[in-house]
C-alpha cells in the first residue's frame, strides 16, 4: 500500500487509498451570521440599549477585528429602538427581554413589533386623560 505523506492514522477502507480530507465548516452567506459577529453584535446593541456607549465601543473594536459587518449594528439598534423593550428603559417586561429582542433583531433587523396593550383600569376607577401642563 502507498503511503503518502502526512496521512498517519488514515486507515484503509472504502475511500480507495487516500485518507478523506477533513470536512469544511459551512460559513453562512451573510457574515453577520457567523457565531463571532452574532456574539459580539447582540451584546453591542444590547449595551447601547442600556446606555453603555463605553462598553459598547470597547465590544465594536472585536466586532470590526473578526471583520463583521458594520452596517449590521446600525440596522440591529434601530430594530432594538423600535421595540416595547426599548420603550421600557430595557428592562425584563412581561414580553421579551432586552436578550431576546437583540437576538431576534440581530437574525431579522427588519421585523415589526406590536406595541404593547394597555392594562384596562380596575373596577370602580375612572381613567384620568393625561393632559399637557399648562404654562405660567
Amino acid at each position: 500500500m502507498l503511503r503518502r505523506r502526512g496521512t498517519r492514522g488514515c486507515r484503509p477502507g472504502p475511500h480507495l487509498g487516500r485518507c478523506p480530507s477533513p470536512p469544511v465548516p459551512v460559513r453562512p452567506a451573510d457574515k453577520a451570521l457567523s457565531a463571532e459577529c452574532v456574539w459580539t453584535g447582540e451584546r453591542v446593541i444590547s449595551l447601547l440599549a442600556r446606555d453603555d456607549a463605553d462598553m459598547a465601543e470597547r465590544f465594536v473594536a472585536f466586532y470590526d477585528r473578526f471583520g463583521c459587518p458594520m452596517y449590521r449594528l446600525g440596522e440591529a439598534f434601530s430594530c432594538v429602538a423600535r421595540s416595547p423593550v426599548a420603550q421600557t428603559t430595557a428592562r425584563a417586561t412581561e414580553g421579551a427581554s432586552l436578550a431576546e429582542v437583540a437576538s431576534a433583531c440581530w437574525v431579522d433587523p427588519a421585523q415589526e413589533f406590536t406595541p404593547p396593550a394597555a392594562e384596562p383600569p380596575a373596577a370602580g376607577e375612572t381613567p384620568t386623560p393625561v393632559t399637557p401642563m399648562q404654562q405660567q
